[in-house]
């Protein structure tokens, strides 16, 4: 028993001895630095063109506009009629400043519930995001690049003073994306009694940044600008659009009246005196140029506000993402870590105007005129409106009791269902 009791005395003992040597060799307090991410020798740029259409369930959706990219990029959109192929379409670039060394870089960018439609370079797509891995930033040029039209406006992205970015000897100067995004618009606009009188409202949780309104009228541009649109919680970051920007070419009225809700804001359109598309956007190049964008990549962002932003007959926006608004919508890892990263977004607002709605009624019932050459003119209409049009003449076609509406209706939606003729340059 004396024994048994001795050894586990003995047991006990060196237990504790254990405990000490253990004890001491663990750190009684943290180091004074933490490991930090390693960082690259070089900047990135991102910048994206989105379009939002009150006709549509997403953004830059399927339905919005046809692929203009390059046959080399396999873009799931349908391909653009021949005489359309140099028009810019709404894309998303990432650039590089600088040179990599040594260093191999990713990058992934994430986008949740959303389509791609295009990548280029070809990434890898993950759950929810796609990869570009094991790029080399460097000033030397791959040994051949995929050629195309020479006439296709894509071509200018190789313009730019940048580095490419290769993976195995092979590579762009850019990375290119196109994602359809499962998002809604969120801006609304309702008629406010006169002419160029609306009443704006943000839908959304976030605030709106710099937004711009066009409409063209006989004497030119009508415009109005707001330094920021408040959300739907009244949620305002920094200059209210209670307190309207001014601009040489651009007033807005936003005072709150008595009998708008706490959301909804009177805008007030005035005319500018200009006539020129171009001209009518390039105050946004000042815009883009001080939030870090190099000039072609400007130059490009304009040429996509000018083509896609502008409407002859109706009233449409523009307005930027900020940078926190653009992580939030596609978060961008990027590995090392840059020194600085540049984030712009310009979306387009299209089909708000109220006036539409009204304009597609009064057509659907014309295709019933007794003359014939106004049922013609109608069903030509409407079909130039295209997809912007198919949800609303749906209803109505559900609705219609006149043969001859019905004959043509079922023409009209057909023929935004049927797929497009085989492009002649495949």
């Amino acid at each position: 028993m004396r024994k048994s009791r001795s050894l586990a005395l003995l047991g006990i003992l060196v237990g504790l001895l254990l405990c000490i040597v253990l004890r001491a060799d663990v750190p009684t307090s943290l180091p004074a630095t933490l490991p930090t991410t390693p960082q690259g020798t070089f900047d990135v740029v991102d910048w994206a063109v989105f379009i939002s259409d009150n006709a549509q369930p997403q953004v830059n959706g399927e339905g919005v506009f046809d692929s203009t990219l390059p046959d080399f990029m396999d873009s799931r959109r349908n391909s653009a009629a021949p005489e359309k192929r140099n028009i810019p379409q709404p894309i998303g670039v990432i650039r590089f400043q600088g040179d990599s060394g040594k260093d191999k870089v990713d990058v992934m960018l994430r986008f949740g519930n959303a389509k791609m439609m295009a990548n280029w370079p070809k990434g890898q797509s993950r759950a929810q995001g796609v990869l570009w891995q094991n790029l080399v930033v460097t000033d030397t040029p791959p040994a051949s690049l995929p050629q195309s039209e020479s006439s296709l406006w894509a071509n200018d992205l190789r313009s730019a003073a940048a580095p490419f970015l290769l993976k195995d000897g092979r590579g762009e100067k850019y990375l290119l994306y196109d994602l359809a995004l499962s998002e809604h618009p969120a801006m609304q606009v309702k008629a406010d009694g006169a002419a160029d009188q609306y009443v704006i409202t943000n839908t959304g949780d976030q605030p709106l940044h710099d937004v711009n309104f066009y409409k063209q009228e006989t004497d030119g541009w009508h415009v109005a600008s707001l330094a920021e649109l408040p959300s739907k919680n009244g949620h305002i970051v920094a200059n209210p659009a209670t307190k309207p920007i001014k601009s040489t070419t651009t007033q807005a009225t936003t005072k709150k009246s008595n009998d708008k809700s706490p959301t909804e804001f009177p805008l007030a359109l005035s005319a500018s005196g200009i006539k020129d598309a171009a001209q009518i956007v390039a105050p946004w190049k000042q815009k883009l140029a001080a939030a870090g964008l190099p000039s072609t990549d400007e130059n490009l962002m304009l040429t996509i506000l000018q083509k896609c932003a502008l409407d002859d007959r109706r009233l449409t926006a523009v307005y930027m993402l900020s940078a926190d608004q653009m992580d939030q919508l596609l978060p961008m890892e990027v590995t090392p870590q840059p020194r600085k990263t540049v984030r712009v977004g310009l979306v387009i607002v299209r089909n708000i105007d109220p006036a539409i709605g009204q304009e597609i009624d009064d057509l659907a019932a014309q295709l019933g005129d007794p003359n014939w050459t106004k049922r013609q003119v109608a069903q030509k209409t409407l079909e130039k409106l295209g997809k912007i049009a198919k949800p609303k003449l749906e209803k109505l076609r559900s609705a219609a009791k006149d043969p001859e509406v019905m004959y043509r209706l079922d023409q009209i939606i057909g023929a935004m269902a049927a797929p497009p003729p085989p492009n002649p340059d495949n």
